[in-house]
């Protein structure tokens, strides 16, 4: 099972939502609200203009596939690049469990495990 940050948000919201979520009938799932559509549509232009000012270069791998998500992210961590947007951050530690985590903007920092460089996912701020 993939616990994702809309699953545990769903689950502290409600237990049954977040079983809903991952085993329910999609063709039954209720519509989100207006209110909610306002909120995403507003999420993606604060990102649009966010993403104006701030380059990186992106991760390629096939979609869908985590893992080479994963290696590539951290390939273009090794290299030292500057900004990295979209990348994915995977981490297996128990057997059927996966944390996997898609930061908006990774940006180098200081000396870390990967050699003289390190990573921080900077809040969205206007």
């Amino acid at each position: 099972m993939l616990l994702t940050a809309q699953l545990l948000l769903s689950y502290q919201r409600c237990h049954r939502q977040a079983f809903l979520d991952v085993y329910g009938n999609k063709t039954q799932k209720v519509e989100p609200s207006d209110f909610l559509k306002k909120l995403r549509q507003d999420q993606i232009e604060h990102q649009t203009a966010f993403f104006a000012n701030h380059t990186g270069q992106s991760p390629e791998y096939p979609a869908g596939d985590w893992q080479a998500a994963a290696q590539a992210t951290l390939a273009l961590m090794q290299q030292g690049v500057e900004q990295i947007r979209q990348g994915v951050l995977l981490v297996q530690n128990d057997p059927g469990l996966s944390y996997r985590s898609h930061p908006d903007l990774l940006t180098k920092y200081r000396d870390s495990q990967l050699g003289e460089i390190g990573f921080i996912y900077p809040q969205m701020c206007a």
